[in-house]
């Protein structure tokens, strides 16, 4: 099953529409590389609740989790933090613990 991976409303809309079953919502606008986490969040809410909702990019601490977690996002990807810790399961575990019963 794909992951669709979308920045608007219009492109969530085209992807649901197509009948995409795993919406992607990126934070990171890919044509600036900037980050706007309530654009994404504005989209996530958006989809449908027979979708599998994916917040993109952007998530650096157990904050951001815990706000992502308290949303629509039936997951989250977490990269770029991670990969640049020296040792990253620290991280890893507070961000796991911040999404609660969600994970």
């Amino acid at each position: 099953m794909p992951l669709v991976e979308v920045t608007t409303a219009e492109e969530a809309r085209i992807a649901v529409d197509a009948g995409a079953q795993h919406i992607g919502v990126n934070a990171r606008d890919l044509d600036t590389l900037e980050m706007d986490r309530t654009r994404a969040d504005r989209v996530l809410a958006e989809l449908p609740r027979n979708v599998v909702a994916v917040h993109l990019s952007g998530l650096r601490d157990a904050r951001d989790v815990a706000a992502v977690a308290a949303g629509r996002a039936d997951a989250a990807l977490i990269g770029e933090a991670l990969m640049r810790r020296d040792d990253p399961e620290p991280l890893l575990r507070e961000m796991v613990a911040a999404a609660g019963s969600r994970s």
